[in-house]
């Protein structure tokens, strides 16, 4: 038992990090959504807002599936069936490159948010400082 609860904490743990992440993510570019808005950059944020919903999406998925995936660990554990031992090896396979996928495409978004904010960080530095010339 102890050995099923500790995998489950653990990967809840991290499926609500990348989902408190994300959160912050969003609220980063609806700070500055008027200006992202303008100009070239509207298009770049639609679609940033776009793929931070999907991934989202994707890491409650995922959570969803760890969750099954750990319940067949445990009557695997309790029936010792060799058909559910093939059965959870590959939804582990699977779920190991899903959330390594989730993970990079993270990093992606997460640099490409702070990129795009800080070209508007950027022009309220230049604006402020022309204003108080």
């Amino acid at each position: 038992r102890d050995l099923h609860s500790f995998p489950t904490r653990r990967s809840s743990d991290l499926i609500q990090f990348f989902k408190d992440e994300i959160k912050f993510l969003n609220r980063l570019l609806d700070r500055y959504y008027i200006w992202l808005t303008k100009d070239k950059l509207v298009n770049q944020t639609a679609l940033l807002k776009r793929n931070l919903k999907l991934l989202e999406n994707n890491f409650i998925d995922s959570d969803l599936k760890i969750e099954r995936h750990l319940h067949n660990l445990e009557k695997l554990y309790q029936n010792n069936s060799a058909q559910l031992e093939k059965e959870d090896r590959e939804d582990h396979i699977y779920l190991e490159s899903k959330i390594a996928t989730l993970v990079k495409l993270f990093k992606d978004l997460k640099k490409e948010t702070f990129s795009l904010t800080e070209i508007v960080m950027r022009s309220e530095e230049t604006y402020r400082y022309v204003s108080a010339s």
